[in-house]
């Protein structure tokens, strides 16, 4: 067997942290530049708490949401962007006495993404289908809002390619996007019910990736308002 040097080991040593710590390294190179400064961008992880979202194969969608919301923050952060969370763990914002929880949650998650001095906001979800050949990707924006739009384009065509999805951004019929002024869109990762995605899904490596192309959308959308 061929040994290896002290330098050589060091070396080696190196090469191997660095390829573990390639995602972070992503966004350690972001604090030099700071693209993002002075943006508030607020991120909801969706439900939480009293509610798990979608399941599949004893699998939480709230909590694949937070994971992936709270590696965004990070890179966000990096970004130089200060960053507003609806939830930071497992819990719901609905008050205890409240009669429909799941209506009260949502209520209180619009108060907190209206704040008059949010630029943006992202709301990251799951999906589900019976469909399960369905995979990748979706983004949703509000109705008769071109930057709406115009913003879930920009993070679709990021994570097109790293899910393999085919969708092109969709009119969102859904509460936070119906009830809140503050430019937002909703993001679908990818579909719990799918086997592939799934797996992805639960992959640290792979939620660091999405958040780093959401991260990417976001930043393609701000340079065209500029």
């Amino acid at each position: 067997m061929k040994k290896i040097g002290c330098i050589g080991l060091v070396i080696l040593a190196i090469s191997m942290l660095f390829l573990a710590l390639e995602p972070i390294s992503k966004a350690i190179a972001l604090i030099g530049s700071q693209p993002l400064k002075g943006t508030v961008i607020a991120i909801d992880p969706g439900h939480g708490g009293y509610d798990p979202g979608a399941r599949k194969s004893n699998v939480d969608e709230d909590l694949l949401n937070l994971q992936i919301s709270l590696k965004l923050k990070e890179v966000l952060t990096a970004a130089g962007a200060m960053v507003i969370m609806t939830r930071d763990a497992d819990y719901d914002l609905a008050p205890e006495a409240a009669d429909n929880i799941k209506k009260a949650d949502l209520k209180e998650r619009a108060e907190v993404l209206n704040q008059d001095n949010i630029t943006l906001f992202i709301s990251i979800h799951g999906n589900i289908s019976f469909d399960q050949s369905c995979h990748g990707a979706e983004a949703y924006y509000r109705i008769n809002d071109e930057n709406s739009k115009n913003l879930a384009t920009a993070i679709l065509n990021r994570l097109r390619p790293l899910t393999d999805s085919r969708f092109q951004p969709k009119k969102g019929d859904f509460y936070l996007l119906n009830q809140t002024t503050t430019l937002g869109v909703l993001i679908e990762t990818g579909f719990l019910s799918n086997a592939s995605d799934l797996k992805k899904l639960q992959d640290p490596q792979y939620q660091e990736d999405l958040a780093y192309g959401i991260y990417e959308g976001i930043n393609d959308f701000l340079k065209i308002l500029q």
